[in-house]
Protein backbone atom coordinates (compact mmCIF):
# COMPACT_ATOMS: atom_id res chain seq x y z
CA UNK A 1 0.00 0.00 0.00
CA UNK A 2 1.57 3.19 -0.99
CA UNK A 3 1.98 5.93 1.40
CA UNK A 4 -0.98 8.02 -0.34
CA UNK A 5 -3.39 5.46 0.26
CA UNK A 6 -2.15 5.37 3.93
CA UNK A 7 -2.59 8.75 4.55
CA UNK A 8 -6.16 8.86 3.20
CA UNK A 9 -7.07 5.64 4.97
CA UNK A 10 -5.62 7.41 8.42
CA UNK A 11 -7.66 10.33 7.85
CA UNK A 12 -10.86 8.71 6.98
CA UNK A 13 -10.42 6.45 10.26
CA UNK A 14 -9.40 9.16 12.27
CA UNK A 15 -12.37 11.25 11.31
CA UNK A 16 -14.80 8.46 10.85
CA UNK A 17 -14.19 7.09 14.69
CA UNK A 18 -12.93 10.56 16.36
CA UNK A 19 -15.59 13.42 14.53
CA UNK A 20 -18.57 10.98 13.86
CA UNK A 21 -18.93 7.47 16.00
CA UNK A 22 -17.41 9.06 19.19
CA UNK A 23 -19.75 12.02 19.04
CA UNK A 24 -22.62 9.79 17.89
CA UNK A 25 -22.35 7.84 20.98
CA UNK A 26 -22.64 10.78 22.94
CA UNK A 27 -25.31 12.03 21.28
CA UNK A 28 -26.87 8.46 22.50
CA UNK A 29 -25.40 8.82 26.14
CA UNK A 30 -27.31 12.14 26.28
CA UNK A 31 -30.68 10.73 25.03
CA UNK A 32 -30.41 7.72 27.46
CA UNK A 33 -29.41 10.18 30.32
CA UNK A 34 -31.29 12.88 29.81
CA UNK A 35 -33.81 12.08 32.76
CA UNK A 36 -31.47 11.69 35.44
CA UNK A 37 -29.88 15.47 34.83
CA UNK A 38 -32.57 17.47 34.61
CA UNK A 39 -30.92 20.55 35.45
CA UNK A 40 -28.95 22.99 33.03
CA UNK A 41 -25.58 23.35 32.58
CA UNK A 42 -25.98 26.72 31.84
CA UNK A 43 -29.36 28.64 32.61
CA UNK A 44 -27.97 31.42 30.51
CA UNK A 45 -28.79 30.55 27.05
CA UNK A 46 -26.16 32.85 25.20
CA UNK A 47 -23.63 32.40 27.21
CA UNK A 48 -23.61 28.45 26.60
CA UNK A 49 -23.86 29.08 22.88
CA UNK A 50 -20.98 31.35 23.03
CA UNK A 51 -18.83 29.02 24.48
CA UNK A 52 -19.45 25.96 22.21
CA UNK A 53 -18.41 28.47 19.58
CA UNK A 54 -15.32 29.50 21.25
CA UNK A 55 -14.69 25.52 22.47
CA UNK A 56 -15.42 24.19 18.71
CA UNK A 57 -13.15 27.26 17.29
CA UNK A 58 -10.51 26.60 19.22
CA UNK A 59 -10.70 22.66 19.05
CA UNK A 60 -11.29 22.22 15.43
CA UNK A 61 -8.21 25.13 14.88
CA UNK A 62 -5.83 23.00 17.26
CA UNK A 63 -6.83 19.70 15.90
CA UNK A 64 -6.28 20.95 11.80
CA UNK A 65 -3.32 22.74 12.76
CA UNK A 66 -1.76 19.31 14.47
CA UNK A 67 -2.40 17.75 11.47
CA UNK A 68 -0.69 19.92 9.28
CA UNK A 69 2.38 20.22 11.02
CA UNK A 70 2.70 16.42 10.92
CA UNK A 71 2.28 16.64 6.94
CA UNK A 72 4.47 19.69 6.27
CA UNK A 73 7.33 19.43 9.27
CA UNK A 74 7.15 16.02 10.78
CA UNK A 75 6.29 14.17 7.08
CA UNK A 76 3.80 11.65 8.59
CA UNK A 77 -0.11 11.16 9.65
CA UNK A 78 -1.88 11.45 12.55
CA UNK A 79 -3.11 7.54 12.72
CA UNK A 80 -1.06 5.77 14.70
CA UNK A 81 -2.92 3.33 18.13
CA UNK A 82 -1.79 0.60 20.21
CA UNK A 83 1.57 0.75 18.29
CA UNK A 84 -0.39 -0.28 15.08
CA UNK A 85 0.93 2.10 11.89
CA UNK A 86 -2.16 3.40 9.86
CA UNK A 87 -0.72 6.24 8.42
CA UNK A 88 2.82 6.79 7.28
CA UNK A 89 4.85 7.51 10.82
CA UNK A 90 6.43 11.18 11.20
CA UNK A 91 10.29 10.61 10.32
CA UNK A 92 10.90 14.52 12.00
CA UNK A 93 10.12 14.85 15.45
CA UNK A 94 7.61 17.71 16.08
CA UNK A 95 8.17 20.60 18.37
CA UNK A 96 6.96 24.16 16.67
CA UNK A 97 3.21 25.27 15.71
CA UNK A 98 0.93 23.49 18.32
CA UNK A 99 3.22 21.20 19.77
CA UNK A 100 5.00 24.33 21.40
CA UNK A 101 2.33 24.10 23.79
CA UNK A 102 1.37 20.43 24.42
CA UNK A 103 2.65 17.44 23.73
CA UNK A 104 -0.60 16.14 22.38
CA UNK A 105 -2.13 19.29 20.39
CA UNK A 106 -4.52 16.88 18.75
CA UNK A 107 -6.36 15.12 21.90
CA UNK A 108 -6.47 18.72 23.32
CA UNK A 109 -8.44 20.03 20.26
CA UNK A 110 -10.39 17.06 19.77
CA UNK A 111 -11.63 16.85 24.18
CA UNK A 112 -12.49 20.21 23.56
CA UNK A 113 -14.80 19.71 20.91
CA UNK A 114 -16.39 16.99 22.76
CA UNK A 115 -17.13 19.36 25.63
CA UNK A 116 -18.26 21.95 23.25
CA UNK A 117 -21.11 19.15 22.06
CA UNK A 118 -21.65 18.80 25.57
CA UNK A 119 -22.75 22.14 26.07
CA UNK A 120 -24.36 22.25 22.89
CA UNK A 121 -26.86 18.75 24.35
CA UNK A 122 -26.69 20.68 27.54
CA UNK A 123 -25.66 17.29 28.86
CA UNK A 124 -24.20 16.87 32.32
CA UNK A 125 -24.05 13.43 31.63
CA UNK A 126 -22.00 14.00 28.80
CA UNK A 127 -19.80 16.22 30.78
CA UNK A 128 -19.16 13.45 33.64
CA UNK A 129 -18.73 10.64 31.14
CA UNK A 130 -15.67 12.99 29.38
CA UNK A 131 -14.52 13.79 32.71
CA UNK A 132 -14.07 10.12 33.44
CA UNK A 133 -12.56 9.11 30.07
CA UNK A 134 -10.09 12.21 29.83
CA UNK A 135 -7.46 10.56 32.43
CA UNK A 136 -8.30 7.44 30.30
CA UNK A 137 -6.73 9.18 27.50
CA UNK A 138 -3.92 10.61 29.18
CA UNK A 139 -2.80 6.72 30.09
CA UNK A 140 -3.16 6.04 26.78
CA UNK A 141 -1.03 9.09 25.57
CA UNK A 142 1.36 8.08 27.94
CA UNK A 143 1.96 4.45 27.56
CA UNK A 144 1.46 3.99 23.91
CA UNK A 145 2.42 7.75 21.86
CA UNK A 146 4.97 8.67 24.13
CA UNK A 147 6.16 5.23 24.22
CA UNK A 148 6.63 4.94 20.50
CA UNK A 149 7.75 8.66 20.46
CA UNK A 150 10.69 8.21 22.93
CA UNK A 151 11.69 5.16 21.17
CA UNK A 152 12.25 6.27 17.94
CA UNK A 153 13.37 9.66 18.59
CA UNK A 154 15.53 8.94 21.97
CA UNK A 155 17.32 12.50 23.18
CA UNK A 156 15.36 14.64 21.13
CA UNK A 157 12.11 13.51 22.54
CA UNK A 158 13.27 13.31 25.99
CA UNK A 159 14.39 16.99 25.81
CA UNK A 160 11.27 18.03 24.02
CA UNK A 161 9.70 16.57 27.26
CA UNK A 162 11.99 18.56 29.61
CA UNK A 163 11.08 21.74 27.40
CA UNK A 164 7.33 21.23 27.07
CA UNK A 165 6.70 19.37 30.45
CA UNK A 166 3.51 18.66 32.11
CA UNK A 167 2.50 21.52 34.94
CA UNK A 168 -0.24 20.72 37.78
CA UNK A 169 -0.89 23.93 39.31
CA UNK A 170 -3.84 24.03 42.13
CA UNK A 171 -5.45 27.35 43.29
CA UNK A 172 -7.11 27.33 46.09
CA UNK A 173 -8.47 30.03 48.62
CA UNK A 174 -11.86 31.29 49.49
CA UNK A 175 -14.78 32.33 47.32
CA UNK A 176 -14.61 35.71 44.75
CA UNK A 177 -10.01 35.72 45.62
CA UNK A 178 -9.81 35.62 42.03
CA UNK A 179 -8.97 31.86 41.39
CA UNK A 180 -11.34 31.19 38.31
CA UNK A 181 -9.81 34.13 36.37
CA UNK A 182 -6.31 33.50 36.53
CA UNK A 183 -7.09 29.53 36.61
CA UNK A 184 -8.40 30.70 32.48
CA UNK A 185 -5.65 32.92 31.72
CA UNK A 186 -3.09 30.28 32.69
CA UNK A 187 -4.94 27.27 31.18
CA UNK A 188 -5.08 29.66 27.77
CA UNK A 189 -1.25 29.70 28.14
CA UNK A 190 -0.21 26.12 28.64
CA UNK A 191 -3.14 24.89 26.35
CA UNK A 192 -4.39 22.36 28.92
CA UNK A 193 -7.57 21.66 31.17
CA UNK A 194 -8.75 23.79 33.98
CA UNK A 195 -10.73 21.26 36.37
CA UNK A 196 -12.77 22.59 39.50
CA UNK A 197 -13.71 20.63 42.54
CA UNK A 198 -17.47 22.10 42.17
CA UNK A 199 -17.54 20.78 38.96
CA UNK A 200 -17.57 17.60 40.35
CA UNK A 201 -19.61 18.01 43.08
CA UNK A 202 -22.65 19.47 40.89
CA UNK A 203 -22.36 16.25 38.26
CA UNK A 204 -22.22 13.44 40.86
CA UNK A 205 -24.68 11.53 42.48
CA UNK A 206 -23.57 12.54 46.23
CA UNK A 207 -20.71 14.33 47.59
CA UNK A 208 -18.53 11.24 48.55
CA UNK A 209 -18.59 10.38 44.84
CA UNK A 210 -17.51 14.03 43.63
CA UNK A 211 -14.36 13.56 45.19
CA UNK A 212 -13.50 9.97 44.07
CA UNK A 213 -13.76 11.42 40.91
CA UNK A 214 -11.87 14.90 41.72
CA UNK A 215 -9.07 12.53 43.18
CA UNK A 216 -8.95 10.28 40.33
CA UNK A 217 -8.70 12.74 37.96
CA UNK A 218 -6.05 14.51 39.86
CA UNK A 219 -3.94 11.28 40.58
CA UNK A 220 -3.92 10.53 36.61
CA UNK A 221 -3.17 13.86 36.09
CA UNK A 222 0.08 13.53 38.38
CA UNK A 223 1.02 9.92 37.35
CA UNK A 224 1.28 11.43 33.50
CA UNK A 225 3.72 12.48 31.59
CA UNK A 226 1.47 14.15 29.10
CA UNK A 227 -0.47 17.12 29.59
CA UNK A 228 -0.96 19.71 32.07
CA UNK A 229 -3.63 20.88 34.18
CA UNK A 230 -4.81 23.54 36.54
CA UNK A 231 -7.51 22.72 39.15
CA UNK A 232 -9.45 25.38 41.39
CA UNK A 233 -10.52 24.72 44.78
CA UNK A 234 -12.30 26.58 47.53
CA UNK A 235 -9.95 24.93 50.38
CA UNK A 236 -9.07 21.69 51.09
CA UNK A 237 -9.03 18.92 48.78
CA UNK A 238 -7.68 16.02 47.02
CA UNK A 239 -5.82 18.30 45.38
CA UNK A 240 -3.58 19.48 47.52
CA UNK A 241 -2.81 16.06 48.48
CA UNK A 242 -1.25 15.45 44.69
CA UNK A 243 2.55 15.29 44.62
CA UNK A 244 4.32 17.31 42.56
CA UNK A 245 1.16 19.91 42.39
CA UNK A 246 2.47 23.72 42.39
CA UNK A 247 0.00 25.03 44.94
CA UNK A 248 -1.20 28.80 44.91
CA UNK A 249 -2.80 30.52 47.54
CA UNK A 250 -5.40 33.15 46.87
CA UNK A 251 -5.94 35.70 49.40
CA UNK A 252 -7.64 39.52 50.06
CA UNK A 253 -8.89 40.98 52.65
CA UNK A 254 -12.73 40.39 54.17
CA UNK A 255 -14.35 43.38 53.20
CA UNK A 256 -12.86 42.96 49.44
CA UNK A 257 -14.29 39.70 49.19
CA UNK A 258 -17.83 40.41 50.33
CA UNK A 259 -17.68 43.31 47.90
CA UNK A 260 -17.02 40.97 45.10
CA UNK A 261 -19.36 38.41 46.60
CA UNK A 262 -22.47 40.84 46.53
CA UNK A 263 -21.31 42.48 43.26
CA UNK A 264 -21.81 39.07 41.24
CA UNK A 265 -25.78 39.51 42.66
CA UNK A 266 -25.41 36.77 45.93
CA UNK A 267 -28.42 37.54 47.98
CA UNK A 268 -26.66 35.78 50.87
CA UNK A 269 -27.36 37.90 54.03
CA UNK A 270 -24.10 40.12 55.20
CA UNK A 271 -23.41 38.23 58.54
CA UNK A 272 -23.77 34.92 57.44
CA UNK A 273 -21.76 35.90 54.13
CA UNK A 274 -18.93 36.93 56.16
CA UNK A 275 -18.61 34.08 58.28
CA UNK A 276 -18.62 31.72 55.43
CA UNK A 277 -16.04 33.74 53.78
CA UNK A 278 -14.02 34.56 57.07
CA UNK A 279 -13.80 30.57 57.67
CA UNK A 280 -13.01 29.96 54.29
CA UNK A 281 -9.85 32.30 54.68
CA UNK A 282 -9.05 31.18 58.19
CA UNK A 283 -8.49 27.00 56.40
CA UNK A 284 -6.79 28.06 53.83
CA UNK A 285 -4.25 30.36 55.75
CA UNK A 286 -3.59 27.26 57.85
CA UNK A 287 -2.55 25.12 54.66
CA UNK A 288 1.20 24.92 52.94
CA UNK A 289 1.17 27.23 49.59
CA UNK A 290 4.02 27.57 47.37
CA UNK A 291 3.43 30.59 46.23
CA UNK A 292 0.73 33.44 47.99
CA UNK A 293 -1.45 36.33 45.98
CA UNK A 294 -2.75 39.13 47.47
CA UNK A 295 -5.83 39.63 45.50
CA UNK A 296 -6.95 42.74 47.93
CA UNK A 297 -6.44 45.22 45.41
CA UNK A 298 -7.92 43.77 42.39
CA UNK A 299 -5.18 42.62 40.45
CA UNK A 300 -5.08 41.59 36.53
CA UNK A 301 -5.75 37.86 35.90
CA UNK A 302 -2.64 38.37 33.08
CA UNK A 303 -0.23 39.43 35.48
CA UNK A 304 -0.72 36.90 38.22
CA UNK A 305 -0.75 34.33 35.58
CA UNK A 306 2.83 35.88 34.62
CA UNK A 307 3.71 36.01 38.65
CA UNK A 308 2.43 32.30 38.86
CA UNK A 309 4.72 30.83 35.45
CA UNK A 310 7.84 33.06 36.67
CA UNK A 311 7.75 31.33 40.07
CA UNK A 312 7.29 27.99 38.75
CA UNK A 313 10.00 28.76 35.85
CA UNK A 314 13.03 26.36 36.16
CA UNK A 315 11.46 24.09 39.40
CA UNK A 316 12.46 20.57 39.48
CA UNK A 317 10.46 18.13 37.74
CA UNK A 318 9.06 15.24 39.95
Amino acid sequence: MNNLTRHLLGYLLGIGLFYVAIPWGLVGLHALAEPLFPSPLLPVEWLRWALVAVLLLVGLGFAAWSNIALQVTGRGGPADGFDVAVSPRTQKLVTSGPYKFTRNPMAFGTFLNYFALALALDSAAVVLFLAVMLPAAIVYIGRYEETRLARDFGEEFREYQKRVPKMLIVLFGPSCAGKSSAARELAARLACEVSAGKDYLRLAGSEPEAWKLFGDRLRAAAASDTDSLVYVVAGNSPALEVPGAVRVRFTASLDALCARFAARGQRLPAPALRNMLQRQSAACAALDADLVIDTTSGGDPAATASLIMESIEGRPRD
